[in-house]
């Protein structure tokens, strides 16, 4: 399963790399599906380069990693959104909606499965 999941706001691109950064401390989460990735603005547009960390899962460890997302969501000192995109089904996540990292994770595979 290819998940891509894009903190908004984060023009920096700190978020998404903080992000990356505690799925690989993560030992449910394997070393290799996760890359940080850069999405150019389109041709002729300004703005920002988009970080978006990009996760490459077997069925196996979808839903330890979306708990650590989750987990992640919830740590956050101050409120943050991400948007997480796998195939042609789009959610996306408050960390102030976050009361319980596995049931939250639950919930997402509903969405992005289907």
């Amino acid at each position: 399963m290819d998940i891509l999941i894009t903190v908004l706001g984060d023009e920096a691109g700190s978020e998404a790399s903080s992000l990356a950064e505690w799925l690989r401390a993560d030992e449910d989460v394997p070393k290799s599906a996760i890359s940080l990735a850069r999405t150019p603005t389109a041709k002729g547009e300004m703005g920002p380069v988009t970080d978006i960390v990009q996760l490459l899962l077997d069925p196996t460890t979808t839903s330890a990693t979306l708990t650590a997302v989750a987990a992640w969501l919830t740590a956050r000192r101050q409120t943050t959104t991400i948007h997480i995109k796998s195939g042609d089904r789009e959610v996306e996540v408050e960390s102030a909606s976050i009361k319980d990292p596995a049931q939250a994770a639950k919930s997402l595979m509903e969405e992005i499965e289907g």
